[in-house]
């Protein structure tokens, strides 16, 4: 559907070329990476939802000039919410693919133009980017276009791999040499090595799911814990093992919203898991799979 989209519709291919990480999910456009100030003027990323109307399998038009957004509340540099931005709270369901993007709000900011419509969706993105993404841009020097970003991280990691590819096939090998136990292959180097990786992603994880929860948390820390992935002490700060990159994004999200889930009920009682099962209706397939694999 990528291609077929961008090479048809001339709009979609200006912002594939503008940089932004443009996707799709049936009958909507997902821009993800979109980068926002909190309420606590912390910078946070979140997504871009918008309806495609489509005209034949391979033109689409918009619906509105309404989009969804997958994220907490945007804010200005004065600390708060950012004006002119209708809409309220909204869920949507998108398809496995996007699990990621959890669509929390709908935004409508109508364009100042005769129909009240945006010309195509180009404008329509670059728009709500400028209103959403302005402040974090400002403050941050954040980045709305990290398709591009990709881009180079995809060619640094070819060079990475050129340069060590001894290495990585003696790892691979090692792997293959002990496969009931692998366990034995992470030490403190591997966890110096990963662990700003793992705070990268349980960070950005925490950013989707803990307004989703209403929950706020207080110090996030990554370590080498031998027997849990992670924990939730009674004054706030969760606690996550390095290894979570290595296990599937849907463990890795359950990880994340079972230590959530502590911050409003504490005990694993029947209401903590109504808690999980309130945003991960699968908990409990969720937990027998993560069970089996130990801790990697």
């Amino acid at each position: 559907m990528f291609q077929r989209l961008v090479s048809h519709n001339d709009d979609i291919r200006r912002l594939v070329e503008k940089g932004y990480a443009v996707a799709f999910d049936s009958n909507y456009l997902i821009i993800r990476d979109v980068p926002y100030l909190d309420n606590g003027r912390r910078l946070q990323t979140g997504a871009i939802v918008a309806k495609l109307v489509f005209v034949d399998k391979d033109n689409v038009i918009q619906d509105d000039h309404q989009i969804f957004f997958a994220g907490s509340v945007p804010h200005g540099l004065d600390g708060n919410p950012i004006p002119n931005l209708g809409g309220g709270v909204t869920v949507l369901a998108l398809g496995e693919n996007c699990a990621d993007v959890v669509v929390q709000r709908s935004f409508s900011n109508k364009p100042r133009t005769a129909t009240g419509q945006f010309p195509d969706f180009y404008e329509k993105i670059e728009s709500y980017v400028g209103i959403i993404s302005g402040p974090a841009m400002e403050l941050h020097s954040a980045n709305p276009y990290t398709f591009n970003a990709a881009k180079d991280v995809v060619s640094n990691w070819e060079r990475f791999v050129s340069r060590h590819a001894e290495w990585l096939l003696s790892r691979i090998a090692n792997f293959a040499r002990t496969p009931s136990s692998p366990v034995s292959l992470y030490g403190r180097a591997e966890y110096l090595c990963h662990r700003e990786s793992a705070r990268s992603l349980v960070e950005s994880r925490l950013a989707v799911f803990a307004p989703v929860l209403e929950v706020s948390y207080g110090r996030v820390s990554i370590r080498a814990q031998k027997t849990c992935w992670g924990s939730c002490s009674r004054s706030g700060n969760l606690n996550f093992n390095y290894k979570i990159l290595f296990l599937p994004a849907h463990l890795q999200d359950y990880v994340i919203v079972h230590e959530l889930a502590h911050l409003r009920e504490l005990s694993h009682s029947a209401r903590f898991w109504a808690v999980v099962g309130s945003v991960l209706p699968s908990w409990r397939s969720l937990r027998r799979e993560l069970r089996g694999k130990g801790m990697l």
